[in-house]
Formats: C-alpha cells, sequence, structure tokens
C-alpha cells in the first residue's frame, strides 16, 4: 500500500491547485491525506483478507467529505466521480490520467465495517502512546431548580446531602454564596414576619449587591415599602380570597366557559 501520488501532472490538479483557497478543506486534504492516513494506520483491516484495489487513503478522504457534507454513499461515490475538488482532495487527479475514475459505493460500506469492529487501539505499524491513567470526572452542575430548592428550604428540611452539595455549590461559585445569602435573608423576613426595620436592611444589602436584578427587585419593593411592611407585620392575609378566586375558575372551566353569572352563582353558592 504504497503511496500513490498519481495527479502531480494532471491538469485538473493543476487548475484545482490555483482556484481552491489554500484553507479549504480540499487543499487541506489534498496537501495531508497521506500524513492523516498513513499505511500503517490501516494495515491491519486487511492483514488477513486483503484490500480492494481502491487506496485506504482515497477511500478515507471521501468518507471524510462524506461526513462534512452529510452524504449517502451513493451519493459520496458520485460526487468523487463527478467533482473536481474530491478528485483533487483525494489524490487521484482527473478523468483522462491514471487516475481511478470511481468505484461501488460498497467500498465505503466495506472500509466502515472494518474500522467499526477492531478495537480502537489496534494500530499495527503506528507508536501506541503510553496508556493514560483515567481523568476524574468534573463534579457534575446541579440543576437550578435543585439549587434553588436548597436555598430556600428552611434548613431544618435539608438532609446531609443536600447541606454538603449546597456548601459544595457555594464554595465553587462566590456569586451564588451572596445570592443565597440575600434569598435567606428574605425568606426569613416573609417566615418570621419581619419589621419595616429587617426590610429597610435587607433593601440595604440588596442594593450594594452586584447584581441588576437584585437591585431591581430591591428597589421594586422601597416604591411600595408601606404594603410590603403591612404584608409582613399584619395577621391578615388575602389567601382566602384567592382561594376563592380560583375555585370560582375551576368551576368556570368545568362548564367550558358557558355558564352565565346566574347558574355560576348558584354553584358556587351550593358548591362547599
Amino acid at each position: 500500500m504504497a503511496s500513490q501520488q498519481l495527479d502531480l501532472l494532471d491538469p485538473v490538479s493543476r487548475f484545482c491547485d490555483e482556484a481552491l483557497p489554500a484553507n479549504s478543506i480540499f487543499a487541506f486534504l489534498h496537501g495531508h491525506r497521506e500524513t492523516l492516513f498513513p499505511d500503517g494506520l490501516i494495515i491491519d483491516l486487511f492483514a488477513a483478507v486483503g484490500r480492494r484495489s481502491v487506496p485506504p487513503s482515497v477511500v478515507a478522504t471521501v468518507m471524510v467529505l462524506q461526513r462534512l457534507e452529510g452524504l449517502s454513499d451513493r451519493e459520496a461515490v458520485d460526487r468523487f466521480t463527478f467533482d473536481a475538488r474530491w478528485r483533487h482532495a483525494a489524490g487521484v487527479g482527473g478523468w483522462d490520467g491514471a487516475g481511478r475514475v470511481g468505484f461501488a459505493h460498497t467500498v465505503l460500506v466495506d472500509m466502515r465495517e472494518r474500522t467499526q469492529v477492531r478495537p480502537r487501539h489496534h494500530r499495527r505499524g503506528v507508536d501506541r502512546p503510553e496508556r493514560q491513567q483515567p481523568t476524574q470526572r468534573p463534579h457534575p452542575v446541579p440543576l437550578l431548580l435543585r439549587i434553588s430548592a436548597w436555598i430556600m428550604r428552611p434548613g431544618h428540611k435539608h438532609t446531609d446531602d443536600d447541606r454538603a452539595d449546597l456548601a459544595d455549590a457555594r464554595r465553587r461559585c462566590p456569586d451564588l454564596d451572596t445570592v443565597a445569602g440575600l434569598a435567606r435573608g428574605l425568606a426569613a423576613l416573609v417566615r418570621h414576619q419581619g419589621t419595616g426595620q429587617h426590610l429597610d436592611a435587607w433593601i440595604d444589602r440588596a442594593r450594594h449587591a452586584g447584581y441588576p436584578e437584585i437591585r431591581g427587585f430591591a428597589a421594586g419593593l422601597a416604591s411600595d415599602r408601606d404594603a410590603v411592611v403591612a404584608g409582613l407585620t399584619q395577621p391578615w392575609s388575602s389567601g382566602p380570597v384567592e382561594g376563592q378566586v380560583s375555585r370560582i375558575k375551576t368551576i368556570n372551566r368545568q362548564m367550558y366557559g358557558r355558564a352565565n353569572l346566574d347558574l355560576l352563582r348558584k354553584r358556587v353558592l351550593t358548591t362547599p
């Protein structure tokens, strides 16, 4: 399987040398095909039964271009047969010289099957690199919803794994550590009915944070401070009202939105 450079004096190759950009894939494969696909790299594929008459480096080049353009085997062989750029990349020249005109698509099938059944480390005639120790896989990044649950869930409801994972995430990401502190501070105000003084202190911390989203949220709380303080300090809640609104919407949807006000009123009043 010696190297065959059959296109040195071929007019098609001379034309492609002048017309193709130097950084094109066709020019690259033309110049480096023998280096990329040396005989020693694939000699073991044909040690037992021999190879077909098509040089393996030509087949390998066609398979690379086939993959790049997303072609079937038959389409790739047609492209090799009629496209001067493909022939230039494969180093076979034009159609009037000693280069091969074409080959059957089964050659690609045969080469693909041979490369798939052999072990990846099997390279006769090629120096094998020393076996490297497997590297430790990076720690997977937790899902956003999981991180949010770790932050907002009360501490006594955390498992030991939750605490360890959250501590590891906060150690790896200083921004997350800052955001977690602010989020937990606001959650504590809501759960324990914090006073207006506590709210002002939290807003001041949030306004000095380096995150535009948190600063905008804090500005919104400050603009509606009286309502927020009332919600934190007063025992009253709009929860029952919101529950009744949701119940009415559910009843209305059960009648596919066709209930008039009288029928809807009767159903709401008679339904516990």
